[in-house]
């Protein structure tokens, strides 16, 4: 039975995952940030050619371009890795992989303060909307005092035409 006893406590820590009451003790749970915006709009995306481009800058980053062309589709966005939009006749979603970090502006990857929104017909701008990034908890998956941290951001806007 003695040799048991520490048995039956090792599998009770490593198998409890991150134990707050063992100081410096963390698992090695991995974890990516992500940011999704939805905006809801009333484009006519059926007449042929229509083609839009909507930018999200995020404060202090360069912007990330996002196409929008036909009825319904998804793409690929430029301007940052893991980014993607999906849109159709009333919404276009934006979605954001590890879109926080940067070793020289942010290394800590929180959330930006804020970020520009320009919707663009050619190089015509249509829209634009300045927007405070919606604040949330930080997520850490191996305990508060473990890293990684990272932060699940959604938001939602509308676009208006005049």
């Amino acid at each position: 039975m003695t040799r048991l006893v520490p048995f039956l406590l090792m599998s009770a820590t490593f198998l409890g995952g991150c134990d707050d009451t063992i100081p410096g003790f963390c698992t090695d749970i991995g974890c990516t940030s992500t940011f999704t915006l939805t905006v809801e709009h009333d484009l006519d995306l059926t007449v042929e050619g229509a083609s839009y481009n909507l930018w999200l800058t995020p404060e202090g980053r360069r912007e990330i371009r996002c196409n929008i062309s036909g009825p319904q589709g998804e793409n690929s966005c430029i301007g940052t890795a893991f980014a993607d939009v999906t849109w159709n006749a009333g919404t276009i979603v934006i979605e954001l992989q590890a879109p926080f970090q940067d070793a020289a502006t942010n290394p800590g990857g929180q959330p930006w303060p804020s970020y520009d929104l320009v919707l663009l017909e050619g190089l015509d701008e249509l829209w634009s909307e300045t927007r405070t990034t919606p604040q949330t908890d930080p997520w850490t998956p191996n305990g508060p005092d473990c890293a990684p941290t990272c932060w699940q951001v959604e938001d939602a806007t509308t676009i208006v035409l005049d």
